[in-house]
């Protein structure tokens, strides 16, 4: 038996039940992120031969994309050119965690 196998089997339901969220909130989205950003990275800068010069481009565009100046300045343009909704709008984000608590305390009423 696997140690997944043997987490789900164990000890999933005990955390669903005990902590506030269940799993669902416990997600490593971060990591997820991590590995597109990595894969986009990997596209723009494929067709550079030489893996010096493609490294350090890269590095170049992961430190001007995190430079807190940049940051901000494309925050604000988003700000500035964000269009206004005349009905106030409820976030996807905030329907799909709803769902999944939903769902979650649907499935430990079966269990």
């Amino acid at each position: 038996i696997t140690h997944k196998v043997h987490l789900m089997f164990k000890h999933v339901a005990w955390q669903m039940k005990n902590i506030p969220g269940g799993l669902g909130d416990k997600m490593e989205d971060w990591v997820e992120l991590a590995h597109q950003l990595g894969a986009r990275m990997r596209t723009r800068f494929r067709s550079v031969k030489d893996p010096l010069t493609r490294a350090i481009a890269r590095e170049r565009a992961r430190q001007r994309d995190t430079d807190p100046e940049v940051v901000a300045y494309i925050d604000g343009l988003d700000e500035r050119t964000r269009r206004e909704f005349k009905v106030e709008r409820v976030s996807k984000a905030k329907v799909d965690k709803d769902t999944r608590e939903r769902r979650r305390k649907e499935e430990l009423d079966k269990f």
